[in-house]
């Protein structure tokens, strides 16, 4: 299944912390190409991505970044801070019954506005640490020794850094039972506070949606496979903007993406 592409992960993605944060950008450049060529080995880029859509190019670096000094930059969509992202639950359920399932809960559903209050934990690591990190962030399933061998770190600092990981970062597990490569991801930046019914909404796929949780609002990517599950999908947006779930909504989907190691 891992290699067909079914199941990926788990990997490893930091989550917001006293003293470390990542930020997202929704761009558009003149010439996105030229631009996602050139930020391959830019400096402080965990992710970048060209899509097309309400933005054609997206980032995000561990810093806080001025791209506007970039030749070929036309305007800032949106900007805002990351708080964590994770891979949704897939169901083992049709994309028929999936959708028909998230209509059924959006007419019954009554929005709730809860407030953001969670405990941000100070990341208190070192090289090692991070080393580790960069280490089996892409793959927590390969063999241990090997790495450790690699970057010169004992068994013992390994385990006390697993044993703490997920104050710092989500584990994710994704699951797309036609092959992940055979999707369109389709990311969407939408605006609203109700973000528990909107990422209970986004669970009912067969396919494993990315939330991304923000400061001010929210990205989730869904894997589509075909263009009548894409008209669904956006009757489905229309209908939560209807009954007040979101209050807006941007689309861009993904031609080609980098993540980035170091």
């Amino acid at each position: 299944m891992y290699a067909k592409k079914i199941i990926s992960g788990p990997f490893l993605s930091m989550k917001k912390a006293q003293n470390y944060s990542e930020y997202v950008y929704f761009i558009n450049f003149s010439d996105p190409l030229h631009v996602f060529k050139g930020l391959q080995k830019f400096p402080h880029i965990v992710y970048h991505a060209i899509t097309f859509g309400d933005w054609n190019t997206c980032i995000i670096s561990d810093i806080s970044l001025d791209f506007s000094l970039l030749r070929g930059f036309e305007n800032l969509l949106y900007m805002d801070e990351k708080i964590q992202s994770q891979l949704l639950m897939a169901r083992s359920v049709s994309w028929k019954r999936a959708f028909q399932n998230m209509q059924e809960r959006i007419e019954k559903v009554t929005p709730h506005y809860a407030n953001k209050q969670q405990t941000v934990p100070f990341l208190r690591w070192g090289s090692d640490q991070w080393a580790l990190y960069h280490a089996f962030k892409n793959d927590m399933r390969q063999p241990v020794t090997p790495q450790l061998k690699k970057i010169g770190i004992r068994h013992e600092l390994y385990k006390r850094w697993k044993k703490d990981i997920a104050d710092f970062c989500t584990i994710q597990v994704g699951f797309y039972p036609e092959c992940r490569d055979g999707y369109a991801v389709c990311t969407l930046l939408l605006y609203t506070k109700y973000e528990k019914e909107v990422k209970s909404l986004f669970s009912h796929f067969p396919t494993s949606s990315l939330y991304m949780e923000m400061k001010k609002g929210m990205m989730i990517g869904v894997y589509v496979k075909d263009p009548e599950n894409m008209r669904k999908l956006w009757c489905i947006l229309f209908d939560m903007k209807t009954k007040g779930i979101i209050k807006e909504f941007r689309y861009a989907q993904i031609i080609d993406e980098c993540y980035h190691c170091r």
